[in-house]
């Protein structure tokens, strides 16, 4: 591959490009060690980056609005995001606020795959032109759609996770109108919490996805 990556920011090594998607999906447990002075300094030396800059300058980790809105441009359509936080509908309402169209499903309150197919064929077969020209776009973003899919490994196998990423993929790569965004919420419970460390979750970095761990649902 290219030996360098532009960015947002510049032109990066490629050491540097896997630093900042690391960084991207850091716990807040383990950027917290990422950030000690000893190891900042470390990693700044080898990978000509500082950990600090990505993670507060160049990332937003905050909530899941302020990550949707600072999204670069439309290229971004898909967004695995990862949290601590318990499902709720809170993301729904904030996003509606803050001018987005949101399609909302809880992948384990349904009961089969026909009920998902339904679901996202409801969400792009949808014009939504009354929706687009009233909404306040955030300045940031180049569409207005989200179809926002929460998931909680606890009660959906890592593999029917898997599986409705795919169909969601498969659905948005099909469309006429392919600006609307992905986010694939995924709840992961907090190691050591409720008795044991619950299923782990693990994903394999695609290129078409950008990955990324948010403290909160709400700012």
């Amino acid at each position: 591959g290219d030996a360098e990556s532009s960015t947002a920011g510049g032109t990066e090594s490629a050491d540097g490009v896997a630093l900042a998607k690391l960084m991207w999906i850091a716990t807040p447990e383990a950027t917290c060690r990422a950030l000690e002075s000893e190891r900042a300094a470390a990693l700044a030396a080898s990978f000509g980056v500082s950990p600090a800059e990505l993670y507060f300058g160049q990332q937003a980790h905050s909530d899941l609005v302020t990550f949707v809105s600072a999204l670069p441009d439309a290229s971004v359509t898909r967004s695995l995001v990862m949290t601590y936080a318990p499902i709720s509908s809170t993301p729904v309402t904030l996003l509606g606020d803050a001018g987005w169209d949101v399609h909302h499903i809880l992948l384990h309150e349904l009961s089969s795959e026909r009920d998902l197919l339904s679901e996202v064929r409801t969400f792009f077969e949808t014009t939504c032109e009354e929706a687009s020209s009233s909404a306040r776009l955030p300045s940031a973003a180049a569409m207005s759609r989200v179809l926002l899919l929460q998931c909680d490994p606890l009660a959906s196998s890592l593999r029917r996770i898997e599986h409705a990423k795919y169909i969601c993929e498969n659905a948005l790569a099909k469309a006429a109108d392919n600006s609307a965004l992905l986010v694939l919420l995924v709840h992961l419970p907090r190691p050591g919490v409720g008795g044991g460390s619950g299923p782990a979750f693990a994903f394999d970095f695609d290129s078409r996805w950008h990955y990324a761990f948010i403290d909160a649902l709400e700012p």
